[in-house]
């Protein structure tokens, strides 16, 4: 099966788009880092006077429409952020990035 999707042509297009690739990559300074054992994560909400999983879903329940599904610490060029998975009304997922300093307000 991997043969014929090869001598099809897809084969000219995953080159290309690996020869692309690297012209592309962001560096690693610019991806965020994120941690998902929250052994790690509940460390770094201390040490960073980050507001806590439980809070930030407390405040989430007046502010979004839907339930989280999912919440995961990451590291951002612009400080710490949840990244969450959220079920919206319509029963749709989706993914929001949430300033873990001050969640759901806007800085200046």
């Amino acid at each position: 099966m991997t043969f014929r999707l090869l001598r099809s042509g897809s084969f000219f297009v995953l080159l290309a788009v690996l020869l692309m690739a690297p012209a592309q990559n962001a560096s690693a300074d610019t991806l965020p880092r994120c941690y998902e054992d929250w052994s790690v994560g509940s460390t770094i909400v201390k040490e960073h006077g980050l507001v806590s999983v439980e809070e930030l879903i407390s405040r989430a329940k007046t502010v979004l429409a839907g339930k989280i599904v999912k919440t995961t610490l990451c590291n951002t060029k612009d400080g710490y952020a949840y990244l969450v998975v959220m079920r919206t009304k319509e029963g749709q997922l989706k993914t929001l990035s949430i300033d873990a300093l001050e969640p759901f307000t806007t800085r200046p």
